[in-house]
């Protein structure tokens, strides 16, 4: 996720909302650990509240072609995800304001699909995964690095309507007029944690899934679709475990979150593929926001490669497009990942 110090658009309009950071100091700190480590918290801007923003397309932290010198990601002391579990939460109410709420069909499905291949997929070298082994967390002065060890926890729609207040009064994208502000998110993701019996934990991922043309925002000026795409952040659950979570808004909404290709599996269902598969990668080498990012601009290790998908493999997927990834027999089309041993994105291997 691009932070507070990346340069150019971002970077200038995150100055004004750096007051979102006080949410997030007190439950981040506390699974700091050492606190001798660098954090987003104490020695790191957060940029808008969240640990990490994946940009609209054209904002881009790197150069589209070639390798990048000052791309190193340095470890800042903190936890990485060794393996994960990945549920996923489907926030669909019967109404989205004026109109119906609406998924492209077999969205939701074809979400699962995905993490259910990522996870099968588990121990290869075929795919993005396979580049987040070379990343580590040190402890008692050994270095563990992350095994590309996945599983698929579970899958839960709720229905229950969203919130009678408007999360960013005046601030929203489209019609609908509903807009979620991120402690509604949190709040959402709490509920269906204790009503389902999930816990926290370091080694857990919860993606939160939104319908199409339904907003959130920071501010006035930080909200999805025009700014960004999704983000990660973390939050401390009762039982003071971190929850590590990711809002994924209907990517579809917008072509500003499209890759601007013919997909494999349909415009919107790849667009919110390519959001979350961004944003997963993130969530296990910077989980809580003190591990791996780089220092110059301040991006996360898929900031440097967003919108940056590599030579095609094939035409392929139900809906006969461009597809760079084979994952459990499926074909997908998501952005290639950063590499420190080879400091340029990579489809594969590290």
């Amino acid at each position: 996720m691009r932070r507070s110090r990346a340069r150019g658009s971002f970077g200038r309009v995150a100055i004004g909302v750096l007051a979102w950071t006080v949410a997030l100091a007190a439950p981040l700190a506390a699974h700091a650990g050492n606190t001798s480590r660098q954090s987003r918290v104490t020695g790191h801007p957060l940029h808008v509240g969240a640990l990490g923003v994946m940009p609209v397309r054209g904002m881009r932290t790197l150069p589209a072609t070639g390798h990048v010198s000052a791309g190193k990601l340095t470890y800042h002391g903190g936890p990485v995800m060794h393996s994960s579990t990945t549920y996923t939460i489907y926030w669909e109410p019967a109404t989205c304001g004026v109109a119906p709420c609406s998924v492209a069909p077999g969205y939701n499905a074809g979400v699962d699909t995905y993490f259910v291949d990522a996870a099968a997929s588990s121990g290869t070298a075929t795919n993005v995964y396979s580049t987040l082994n070379q990343y580590y967390s040190v402890k008692h002065g050994t270095r563990e690095h992350i095994r590309y060890a996945q599983t698929f926890g579970a899958s839960y729609l709720d229905t229950t309507p969203f919130p009678a207040t408007n999360g960013c009064p005046g601030f929203r994208y489209g019609t609908s007029g509903v807009c979620l502000s991120d402690k509604q998110l949190r709040d959402e993701i709490s509920a269906v944690m204790t009503s389902q019996g999930w816990t926290g934990g370091k080694s857990r991922a919860f993606f939160l899934m939104l319908p199409s043309d339904v907003d959130t925002c920071f501010s006035a000026n930080i909200c999805a679709f025009t700014q960004f795409c999704a983000y990660h952040s973390a939050f401390t659950s009762p039982a003071g475990r971190p929850v590590i979570y990711a809002n994924i808004p209907y990517a579809g909404t917008t072509d500003a979150c499209s890759s601007g290709r013919v997909p494999p599996n349909g415009a919107e269902l790849d667009a919110t593929l390519n959001a979350a598969s961004h944003e997963h990668r993130e969530m296990t080498n910077d989980p809580l926001g003190n591990a791996w990012w780089n220092d110059l601009t301040g991006s996360e290790g898929s900031d440097q490669c967003a919108y940056r998908f590599g030579p095609d493999l094939g035409i392929g997927g139900p809906n006969d497009g461009s597809y760079n990834q084979v994952m459990n027999g499926h074909d997908y089309l998501v952005q290639m990942e950063w590499s420190n041993r080879s400091s340029a994105c990579l489809q594969r291997g590290s």
